[in-house]
């Protein structure tokens, strides 16, 4: 039966209670909703993205949510309104898109929930919009919901607000989710999987306070399929963002990253668990500053930890608590020669300690690159199996640095050897009768 203007009119309301069954918390919403079928939206109704957004404002005006029966809804682009309230049952009731668009939209408003649904694309690549796609809503919650299969970005927020909880998106050919500007968001407790080029983005249009919180997510399998030499193949990749906390999160089998901050001033990593990864597994670039990257688990990547780009006002760094194992040397996805093989590696005003490196390719922890040292200390630490265990820049230029207090073993090539950018120019500084090397004190560390 298809919704028009006079059956709108002239339904009678039907407003239900809540069903505990549909898998919601039973503080989610209200214990009414009205109900949508007896108002005339039933599942495999054509073109029914004009009634649902019909129906989500009569709910709202009353303040109720929306309930979706069980079924399958072929929905338009929805413009939803101002309060307003959709809940279907976890797994039952899935949205499909019947034209090219987005299957969920809304603009300008404060206050937008949606609840227990599953948003199905067509899948492939294409240039279609995502799924979901929200301008300007000040107050988000998106919770247990299904993105699946979009052909571009599951979600995408822009300018927005709230929450994405217990969610999962795969499939996207593109991101999974993706948030511009946004107004602290909560990103908790999602599975992503199975995407194109990136998992989770955090973006600004320009260098700001984000204070977007990214915890307790599982991701995995993230591709490269659009390429570059960065911007693609991460877990969870933040761009100018400042402020923003990533923690807990469990990555697994990522092209690139599983944590990438690109320019952002105070991001703390903290508490993740990283395995898999085909370049740096928890990156800190460009001009990022004052950062925090501590007690992670990083396991099978090409680079563990980057505190990088002094050159680019790149700086500030604790580096602390990580447990780092088996660290390989591999071709980089986008075809640069094979690459990695370092631990940790850190350029400015940084201080590594206590952390803990196992069974390494090349270079434990390596600081400064060339001329690009500057009030780096290393203690502290304990590295097992690595060629070289700590590697520190003598070159021109080079400014001070401190390694003490150290435990290293099983270090072939030097427990501490100096470098001029990837060539090694000393033999082992913790030896006796090596040469002094102006600001690089080198002292109390234990060797075997």
């Amino acid at each position: 039966m298809s919704m028009t203007r006079r059956r709108f009119m002239g339904a009678a309301p039907c407003v239900i209670a809540l069903p505990v069954a549909a898998g919601l918390p039973a503080s989610a919403f209200a214990q009414a909703a009205l109900d949508a079928s007896s108002m005339g939206l039933k599942p495999e109704t054509p073109g029914a993205g004009a009634a649902l957004a019909r129906l989500a404002g009569e709910a709202a005006r009353r303040g109720l949510p929306l309930f979706l029966a069980p079924g399958r809804y072929r929905v338009g682009p929805a413009q939803l309104p101002e309060g307003a309230a959709l809940v279907g049952g976890a797994g039952l009731v899935r949205l499909v898109s019947d034209q090219p668009g987005p299957i969920l939209t809304a603009r300008g408003i404060r206050r937008l929930s949606l609840a227990g649904l599953t948003l199905e694309g067509a899948g492939g690549r294409s240039q279609a919009p995502p799924l979901i796609d929200l301008d300007d809503v000040a107050s988000l919650s998106l919770v247990d919901c299904e993105i699946l299969a979009s052909p571009s970005t599951g979600v995408k927020l822009n300018r927005c607000g709230g929450r994405v909880e217990r969610c999962r998106i795969a499939g996207a050919a593109d991101a999974g989710l993706f948030s511009m500007d946004g107004q602290r968001m909560l990103i908790r407790d999602n599975v992503v999987e199975g995407c194109g080029n990136n998992g989770v983005l955090v973006w600004r249009s320009q260098l700001g306070d984000d204070a977007t919180l990214v915890d307790d997510n599982r991701i995995s399998r993230i591709r490269t399929d659009a390429g570059g030499t960065g911007q693609n193949g991460n877990a969870i990749g933040l761009f100018r963002a400042s402020n923003v906390i990533v923690r807990g999160n469990v990555v697994r089998d990522c092209a690139l990253s599983a944590v990438r901050n690109n320019g952002g001033a105070g991001v703390q990593m903290i508490g993740n668990t990283c395995v898999g990864l085909g370049e740096t597994a928890l990156y800190q670039e460009f001009g990022f500053a004052g950062a925090v990257v501590a007690q992670n688990v990083v396991e099978d990547a090409s680079t563990g930890i980057s505190l990088t780009n002094l050159d680019q006002g790149g700086r500030g760094a604790a580096c602390t608590g990580n447990v780092l194992r088996r660290i390989r040397r591999r071709p980089l996805p986008y075809g640069a020669e094979a690459g990695g093989g370092i631990a940790i590696h850190a350029e400015g005003d940084a201080a590594i300690t206590g952390n803990v490196i196992e069974d390494v390719d090349r270079i434990a922890i390596r600081i400064g690159w060339g001329k690009f040292l500057r009030n780096v200390a290393v203690t502290g630490n304990s590295i097992r199996r690595s060629p070289v265990g700590i590697a520190v820049s003598v070159a021109e230029g080079a400014g001070p640095a401190l390694v003490g207090g150290n435990v290293l073993s099983e270090t072939r090539e030097g427990a501490v050897v100096g470098f001029d950018h990837d060539r090694a120019v000393t033999g082992d500084l913790t030896k006796p009768g090596q040469k002094l090397w102006p600001g690089i004190r080198i002292e109390a560390n234990a060797a075997s």
